[in-house]
């Protein structure tokens, strides 16, 4: 897993910022997951152990350059060179509407994986190059499965966008975790879709077609 820590030479700048403000950092999810299955990872985000608002504070006389436009959610972007570094806090929710979430600052990296979608995007891999994997999914990556952390429906109902995830990663993970009656429920609610944002259902819909098996995504919708 080492390989990934050498695919962009910002990624130890991030690692060296974070650690000046005494905190640690880890890549988090889709990076990971593409890496593991030999895609180039365009997009590299960060989690951190700090809460965001400190974090900026212990790095503001560091002359770096910061966009703050998601911070309610603890998460910012640093920006090295013309590319943008997603960073987080670890997050626990305290709410969810179907579209978005109420989110908090937690020390407890299991608790932040525990809210993400599917266990193939809950990796971790910290500066040494140490993965940590609290729901399975290295091996779910490997087996091509794709299982929803904790109960299926529960996640969707938390972000509908979640939905479409479900297919676009189906291409790829085409062994699923879900039955019958399951899949009847999700075709159900699938109208709630439309509280989401335009570009956030136009946004997923253009990473469908960059799917190599794009064709069993298109089966799923």
């Amino acid at each position: 897993m080492k390989n990934i820590l050498y695919q962009d030479k910002n990624i130890k700048s991030i690692f060296y910022i974070v650690k000046s403000a005494n905190a640690k950092a880890w890549i988090v999810g889709g990076a990971i997951r593409d890496y593991l299955i030999n895609l180039h990872a365009d997009d590299i985000d960060f989690v951190i152990n700090i809460d965001i608002n400190l974090f900026i504070e212990k790095i503001s006389n560091k002359n770096i350059k910061i966009n703050k436009k998601n911070i309610k959610y603890k998460t910012i972007s640093i920006i090295l060179g013309n590319k943008e570094y997603q960073i987080t806090s670890f997050r626990k929710d305290l709410k969810s509407c179907g579209r978005s979430a109420y989110v908090d600052f937690t020390l407890n990296l299991k608790e932040d994986a525990k809210r993400r979608d599917f266990t193939v995007n809950a990796l971790y891999l910290d500066e040494g190059g140490k993965l940590i994997d609290p729901f399975g999914g290295y091996n779910d990556i490997m087996d091509k499965k794709l299982r929803f952390i904790g109960d299926p429906l529960n996640r969707i109902e938390e972000d509908y966008l979640r939905i479409i995830r479900f297919c676009r990663f189906f291409g790829t993970f085409p062994k699923v975790d879900i039955d019958q009656n399951l899949k009847r429920k999700i075709i159900k609610i699938a109208n709630k879709i439309s509280i989401l944002s335009n570009m956030r259902i136009r946004n997923e819909l253009s990473k469908i077609l960059m799917v190599t098996n794009f064709e069993l995504c298109l089966s799923m919708i």
